[in-house]
């Protein structure tokens, strides 16, 4: 598809349309309400709220009955001049303009740029001194950019950090490798990337893709110069693959850091000291080849940078497996968890303070907590296939993709924590089910289970931290360290499990049936257990490999297990519950877990 380019300056301002070499300032006062724009074009929508707002126009987020999209009213002008000397040259030339951006954004359309549904040019007037009208574009609507994403959930797992560095150099790689044209980005920022609903990045702000035929300058160029290269800040360079490949390292510094290099200094000391000394990384989890590749990006002499984008993807692949942090620890290397089991066998458990090892190669005993009495079971850690596989039948989607995770071991309760369990540390007595102190408690919130154990960490002796298990925790020690048991024990949930077909209508005090092959009750139903997991109906797609855990600010979070009322398909080992973190109920209670010191 050839584009249709206006003249020299038209187009390679894209979506942010400037169309005349002399840029036009619109006052407010002079346009029609925006809002009456966007309704004569999209009639079925309602507007909302202006969510942005730049030199070339205002971006709002609108709905109807079914959704949610972004809508962005940019006004155009074309003055009359030696080339567009009549009404019907500017008439032409304002059309042209329009089919012009429709066309740009079918060349640069695909995987990692946010998605347009439709262009309209509204209000077009035409004088003999001008023609002026309004683009309106409809666009899909993401709430969080890349910006919040980050700070909203800092510190980023490295995986998850890996992913959207990844994502952003699959984009970038593309559109300069356009068949047609090749496209920069000039103002590449947190700010301009979006993150749709999978978690993947795109790019936001289409007015920042610049065809490179057509940048002459960098005066030309929209940019921020914090996220820029040296060279166009300090210099006056246009805008190159070179200075975008320096931004995208500040960008991905960002993912890992949640801010600038040398970010508490002036401009002009931190661009000499990340010169001199390179970027200031303070996470110690931070894999050595990021380190090592966003370091190349941000060098000083562009010579030395990485060529284009598919030798930055060449680099992530090729350290893919390689988990070497910055400290110089390993946290996993590739072809390492082939047969972890087996290392772990030969590895003495974590025995709280006052615990007696056993003798030879047994498995440790159960341990008491000496405040409460609470019961605490042994789970070695190990590799298993977490989520819904062939030998559990029909799942619902948040149960997969099954997925390999390892995990360290770690201590469980034997049974879920009991009203008088909970009484002993908290002094309260919230629980509906009164009849029985063995009962387990509930009318219990995340947030108040999360008090819980921390009251419990500061009373009970010892260096022990305890804490809700993580959502691979508890599935593991359910399914006896990942086993094909549907139910927390086997196939048949009335020797396991207190459910809807075999309870009065409430709790059942702990340990009434079965236990799993850990010697663990009450997995499957009785009271629904908090996690430590925020929830995701996606998670399954963004958990690392080793001890995965989804913690951020989602008011969403974990419960497993199922409880007294519900249907037998609800207690599975795989199926994955929801509550808001503060919900109460007399059907929620949770489990304890214990790590290691230190």
């Amino acid at each position: 598809m050839k584009i249709a380019c206006c003249d020299a300056s038209a187009c390679h301002d894209a979506l942010c349309v400037r169309f005349e070499r002399r840029r036009i300032t619109f006052s407010p006062s002079r346009l029609p309400a925006l809002e009456q724009i966007i309704k004569k074009c999209l009639p079925t929508y309602d507007v909302e709220a202006k969510i942005g707002e730049g030199i070339y126009g205002k971006v709002y987020r609108i709905k109807d009955s079914l959704k949610t999209r972004a809508v962005k009213v940019v006004p155009l002008i074309v003055e009359r001049s030696l080339s567009f000397n009549s009404t019907t040259d500017l008439d032409e030339k304002i059309s042209a303009d329009f089919y012009a951006i429709r066309e740009y954004y079918e060349t640069i359309k695909g995987q990692g740029v946010l998605e347009i549904y439709d262009f309209h040019l509204v209000n077009k007037t035409i004088t003999d001194q001008n023609a002026k009208g309004y683009l309106v574009v409809l666009m899909a609507y993401y709430p969080e950019n890349l910006a919040d994403h980050v700070l909203n959930r800092f510190p980023l797992r490295p995986d998850a950090a890996v992913s959207l560095i990844t994502d952003l150099a699959k984009v970038l790689d593309r559109l300069f490798a356009n068949e047609i044209d090749s496209y920069l980005i000039t103002d590449l920022k947190p700010a301009n990337l979006l993150i749709d609903t999978t978690k993947h990045l795109l790019i936001g702000d289409l007015g920042g893709v610049k065809r490179i035929n057509s940048i002459s300058t960098a005066g030309l160029a929209q940019f921020t110069p914090n996220w820029s290269a040296p060279e166009i800040v300090l210099g006056g360079s246009k805008p190159s693959l070179a200075s975008a490949i320096f931004s995208f390292g500040l960008v991905s510094f960002f993912i890992f850091e949640g801010r600038l290099p040398y970010e508490s200094i002036g401009f002009l000391e931190r661009l000499n000291t990340l010169k001199e000394s390179g970027a200031d990384f303070s996470r110690r989890d931070t894999p050595a080849m990021v380190i090592r590749l966003i370091r190349q990006c941000l060098d000083n002499n562009v010579a030395n940078r990485p060529m284009d984008f598919m030798q930055i993807l060449n680099a992530l692949q090729a350290g893919a497996g390689d988990r070497t942090s910055a400290d110089g620890t390993v946290e996993i290397q590739k072809n390492q968890d082939a047969d972890l089991d087996s290392n772990q066998s030969r590895r003495s458990p974590p025995f709280p303070d006052g615990f007696q090892r056993p003798v030879g190669g047994t498995a440790p005993a159960p341990w008491i907590e000496p405040l409460t009495g609470m019961v605490f079971v042994w789970v070695q850690g190990g590799v298993f296939h977490m989520g819904c596989g062939e030998w559990c039948g029909e799942g619902y989607d948040n149960e997969y993709p099954a997925h390999k995770v390892i995990l360290s071991g770690f201590w469980i309760g034997k049974h879920p924590v009991t009203q008088g369990q909970w009484s002993s540390v908290m002094n309260t007595d919230p629980s509906c089910f009164k009849a029985d102190q063995n009962r387990p408690v509930e009318q219990v919130s995340w947030v108040d289970a999360l008090s819980f154990v921390e009251m419990l960490s500061k009373a009970s002796p010892g260096d022990r931290r305890f804490q809700l298990p993580t959502e691979a925790q508890w599935e593991y020690a359910a399914r006896s360290r990942g086993k094909p048991h549907i139910y927390a024990g086997g196939a048949d949930i009335d020797m396991y499990g207190w459910y809807f077909h075999n309870t009065r209508e409430s709790t059942c005090a702990v340990g009434g049936k079965k236990p799993n092959d850990l010697g663990i009750h009450d997995m499957s139903g009785n009271v629904w257990e908090w996690c430590s997991d925020a929830y995701h109906q996606e998670a399954y797609q963004l958990h690392g490999l080793k001890n995965p855990t989804m913690i951020d600010n989602e008011a969403l979070k974990v419960r497993r297990g199922g409880c007294w009322f519900s249907q037998s398909s609800g207690c599975r080992t795989t199926h994955r519950g929801k509550g808001l973190q503060t919900d109460c109920a007399n059907y929620i209670g949770f489990r304890v877990v214990i790590t290691a010191p230190g």
